[in-house]
């Protein structure tokens, strides 16, 4: 597979789905998001489709921000739902990631 945790990372600095680094969040607030979507791809003997990459990213984000009370981000939020605010992020990055893989 033709995808490197770099591509995984600038796409999610890029979209920026949580708007922390917009809030002015340092560059590595995703790193363990990338790090998480980057493993499990890499982990396949197949490429993966759209469908399954956009359910990945929902997964990690949801796992990662839905649950949080903030104190482990540096902007405090209250809790919502990853997925009903940031559903169509989750399409343009799952899109783009599939783009990448060959």
């Amino acid at each position: 597979m033709d995808l490197a945790y770099d591509d995984v990372r600038r796409i999610l600095i890029e979209n920026d789905p949580e708007g922390l680094l917009r809030m002015g969040c340092p560059q590595d607030e995703y790193d363990s998001e990338a790090g998480t979507i980057y493993r499990s791809l890499s982990a396949l003997h197949r490429k993966p489709d759209f469908q399954y990459i956009l359910e990945l990213v929902e997964y990690v984000f949801y796992t990662s921000f839905d649950t949080i009370d903030g104190s482990d981000v540096c902007w405090k939020k209250p809790q919502y739902s990853w997925l009903n605010d940031n559903d169509l992020t989750a399409h343009f990055i799952a899109f783009e990631i599939h783009a990448l893989i060959k």
